[in-house]
């Protein structure tokens, strides 16, 4: 629960929207309100009205006042409906300071009383795309939450049941990792030896040039990064330094960046260009990636620079997941199905629970490991509400 005696939180994601909503609760609350809204009826608050009125704010601000929609919630609790710009929410907020409110930045602190549901809706406001936040969506309704009091009810001294909840909590873990990017980028990193083309497929595949593209060793120096969405998935795709045995100390920084990258990716790219006589770079460097990637990193190959490679060679484009031309676009759509095709095949049913963070991924995988039907049950309660 919220530790401040009157406190606000903006509930909807920053940036321009058409609505946001910020919360309001604690004792005196609707005092407080009062001197800032000017409803147009003046009815008692009664929780679930939808209470329209004018935003006075401070008379001393010589502001106009502006239109409003006020939610009551519960007693002493309030929804703040307003233009969603920064400038309507920073108005209301500032006033609500200058009576004593302390504004919150998270929706955990703000204080949900199921913590399944404050976990939820502080995804939900991070996610960009509509796929996303449909995901996210269904756990703010309950989707998860339902799961957990369903197998709360089952789990008393059953131990048959324990069995078919601890199979439903592995099922309900395969999708952590749609879970992870509700809230963040799926991480997809562009490795291989220098003048491959990364550059090139990095530009090609966001739709602009982010990456200085120039024919020597070396070029990018840094890990330079660019965020679009394929498919309703939003990807952040890295553009790494090239990596080469025989590089001198200033590309031997951006090469250790390099690696560092593609061992945090969800995806790697190994980039790689056909040469003369059709062989191949003879610098490997999937296993010296595979050796530093987390187990859930997928590494796939992709053959960059189809143009210049002779059409009947069928032993080198066997090698590869993808063959693409980032100069002319070939093999550009494959490659962006490809991008998210693991993300895709896990794809969770509409209102089935999916974690959505570290605790929850942490507390299910204890539930699958879990001994007893009381472990579970104190696992469960954990989950609720810790």
């Amino acid at each position: 629960m919220c530790s401040f005696p009157l406190a606000c939180c903006l509930l909807t994601g920053r940036g321009l929207g058409a609505v946001a909503v910020i919360g309001l609760k604690g004792t005196a609350a609707d005092s407080v309100l009062l001197r800032c809204f000017q409803p147009a009826s003046g009815s008692v608050f009664t929780p679930g009205q939808i209470r329209f009125g004018l935003w006075i704010g401070q008379e001393s601000d010589g502001l106009a006042p502006e239109s409003v929609v006020v939610t009551p919630v519960a007693a002493d609790s309030f929804e703040i409906h307003c233009h969603g710009g920064a400038a309507a929410i920073e108005r209301i907020v500032s006033d609500l300071r200058s009576h004593g409110v302390k504004c919150v930045e998270s929706v955990l602190e703000f204080g949900e009383q199921c913590k399944l549901i404050a976990e939820a809706t502080e995804v939900l406001m991070h996610s960009t795309t509509p796929r996303t936040a449909a995901i996210a969506m269904d756990q703010q309704r309950g989707a998860m939450l339902q799961w957990c009091l369903a197998a709360a009810d089952r789990s008393a001294g059953q131990s048959d049941s324990v069995t078919i909840m601890q199979k439903e909590a592995a099922e309900i873990l395969r999708c952590k990792l749609i879970g992870e990017v509700l809230a963040r980028p799926f991480r997809v990193a562009l490795c291989g030896s220098p003048n491959v083309g990364k550059s090139s497929l990095l530009n090609r595949i966001v739709g602009y040039d982010r990456s200085i593209i120039f024919d020597q060793a070396g070029t990018t120096r840094d890990v330079l990064s660019a965020t679009t969405v394929v498919d309703g998935w939003p990807i952040e795709v890295m553009d790494t330094a090239g990596i080469r045995q025989d590089a001198d100390a200033i590309e031997r920084e951006g090469i250790d960046r390099a690696l560092h990258v593609a061992s945090q990716a969800d995806l790697v790219l190994l980039v790689d260009q056909p040469l003369r006589d059709n062989e191949l770079e003879s610098f490997d460097l999937g296993s010296k990636i595979a050796s530093m990637r987390t187990p859930e990193t997928t590494i796939r190959r992709v053959l960059n620079k189809s143009d210049q490679l002779q059409k009947s060679n069928s032993f080198v484009t066997n090698q590869y997941d993808f063959i693409v031309s980032a100069l002319q676009g070939d093999g550009l759509d494959e490659l962006l199905l490809g991008l998210v095709s693991k993300l895709n095949h896990l794809q969770p049913e509409p209102g089935s629970p999916v974690p959505i963070t570290s605790r929850q991924v942490e507390i299910l995988q204890r539930f699958t490991d879990a001994q007893s039907g009381t472990d579970c049950e104190q696992l469960l309660i954990k989950l609720l509400n810790e």
